[in-house]
This record gives C-alpha cells, sequence and structure tokens, in this order.
C-alpha cells in the first residue's frame, strides 16, 4: 500500500495527506521503508540482509553511508 487513492479516500481541506488510522500508517510506513531499501540496493547492488540496523536507519533518513 503506497498511498493508492480511490473515491473512498478522505483528505482534509488542510492535510496533504490521506487520513489514515494508526494501524494503516504502520502498514504504510513498512512498505515505504521496503521500497526506500529496494531502492538503494538496486542502486548499489547491496545486499539488504547484511545491513546494521544502522545503516538501514541512515538510508531511510537520506543519509550517506
Amino acid at each position: 500500500m503506497i498511498l493508492k487513492l480511490d473515491k473512498t479516500t478522505i483528505i482534509e481541506i488542510h492535510h496533504t495527506y490521506p487520513t489514515l488510522t494508526n494501524d494503516e500508517w504502520i502498514k504504510f510506513d513498512a512498505s515505504w521503508n521496503d521500497l526506500i531499501l529496494a531502492d538503494y540496493d538496486k542502486k548499489n547492488n547491496a545486499n539488504v540482509a547484511t545491513l546494521t540496523q544502522s545503516e538501514i536507519r541512515d538510508i531511510i533518513l537520506g543519509m550517506e553511508i
């Protein structure tokens, strides 16, 4: 689920992102992190499974490692 919107999705007038429940945001966050790591893996030919938690955090936050 990477924010696929449909007619039932509620977006408040003063919000940029849709109104989601906490569980929906947690699922979105996990899939977004997976997408970022998959992109890093593809661009750098690195195995994500061998990265440390610190390296994963740095990649997700956009820092150079």
